[in-house]
């Protein structure tokens, strides 16, 4: 009874979390350099860079409570291993890409490193426990 409920909190949470955060989203993949002036006028050729990274967000928000629900069931060193994964991964993406692509580069590597890390607990949670905490929308 417990595990179909967290399978079932697991699915719906990051559903409510992407409507939340969509239209925040949306405004600001839509007009980012109108979103970054409110920094300041120089902030606004980071546009691009932001669009980087909003997609990271919202691979975020769609992959759900992996993290959450690793340490809440007891798989904390699986969980401290991915995260473990995902920081060398990150150093090393950092060290080949910021040098040629400055911050579109630091961006780039936030993206593939959160996907990463984010599949990797979802994969973990499907293996040990026998459902996906990720939203996947009914058709």
């Amino acid at each position: 009874r417990a595990s179909v409920l967290l399978a079932r909190s697991a699915r719906s949470a990051p559903g409510l979390a992407l409507i939340a955060s969509a239209p925040l989203l949306v405004a600001a993949f839509a007009a980012p350099s109108s979103a970054l002036r409110v920094l300041g006028a120089d902030f606004a050729e980071g546009a691009p860079v932001l669009r980087v990274l909003l997609v990271g967000c919202a691979l975020n928000v769609l992959a759900g409570s992996g993290a959450v629900i690793s340490k809440m069931t007891g798989e904390e060193r699986a969980y401290m291993r991915i995260m473990a994964g995902a920081a060398a991964g990150s150093v090393l993406l950092n060290l080949a890409l910021v040098p040629r692509l400055r911050a579109m580069g630091a961006a780039l590597t936030y993206v593939v490193t959160t996907a990463a890390w984010n599949l990797a607990c979802v994969v973990n949670i499907r293996a040990k426990h026998g459902f996906w905490p990720l939203y996947l929308p009914r058709p």
